[in-house]
C-alpha cells in the first residue's frame, strides 16, 4: 500500500493471487485510521503483529480475504518520511514471530528505499525536462535576438559606405 497525495487514504499498489488481482482491479483503498492494520502502522509508523485478526481490536475484515487468520503489517519509511505499508497475510493463527518481522522489516526498508529512489529520479527527470525546454527557449530567444542585431548591424554599415564613398546626386535646375 502507498499514500495518496493526501496522506489519507493508503491505496494497494501490487497484490497477488485472484483477490489481488480483483483489489488492485477495483483500487482498493484503506483509510489511514485506527479502523485497519494497515492504517494503524501508517500512523505510528511502527510494525504491527495480528496475532488472530479476529479477535484484534484493530482489523478490517476484508471479504475478499475471508480466510485470513494472522497478519503482519511493516510501514515503508523513506527519507521524507512515511511512504505505505507492507502487509503479509496468513490463513494459519499466530503464524508470525518477532523473526518474522525483524527479516520482513529489513525487505520492507529496502522497498522504502527502492520507491524512494524511483521517486526522486522521476523528479530529477522531471526538473531535467523544464530545464531543457527553459535552455531551448532562451537559445531561441538568444538567436533571435542576436539576428535581429545583425540585420541591424549590416543596415548600419551599408548606409556608412554609402556616406563614405561621398556619392551625391545631383541637382539639376532647368
Amino acid at each position: 500500500f502507498l499514500l495518496d497525495e493526501r496522506s489519507e487514504l493508503a491505496v494497494l499498489q501490487a497484490a497477488t493471487g485472484e483477490a489481488g488481482a480483483a483489489m488492485l482491479q477495483n483500487e482498493f483503498k484503506i483509510k489511514v485510521d485506527e479502523t485497519s492494520l494497515v492504517g494503524w502502522v501508517i500512523q505510528r509508523r511502527q510494525a504491527r503483529i495480528g496475532i488472530d485478526v479476529g479477535f484484534e481490536s484493530v482489523h478490517f475484515n476484508n471479504p475478499l480475504l475471508p480466510i485470513t487468520r494472522s497478519e503482519l503489517v511493516l510501514p515503508l519509511i523513506g527519507g521524507h518520511g512515511i511512504l505505505g505499508a507492507l502487509t503479509v497475510q496468513s490463513s494459519e493463527v499466530n503464524a508470525f514471530d518477532m523473526d518474522d518481522l525483524s527479516a520482513m522489516q529489513g525487505i520492507a526498508d529496502a522497498l522504502a528505499a527502492a520507491l524512494d529512489n524511483t521517486r526522486l529520479f522521476q523528479q530529477l527527470e522531471k526538473s531535467l525536462d523544464e530545464i531543457q525546454t527553459l535552455h531551448r527557449q532562451y537559445l531561441y530567444e538568444a538567436w533571435k535576438e542576436a539576428a535581429r542585431q545583425e540585420e541591424n548591424s549590416q543596415f548600419e554599415t551599408k548606409s556608412r559606405q554609402t556616406a563614405a564613398q561621398g556619392q551625391t546626386y545631383p541637382i539639376r535646375i532647368p
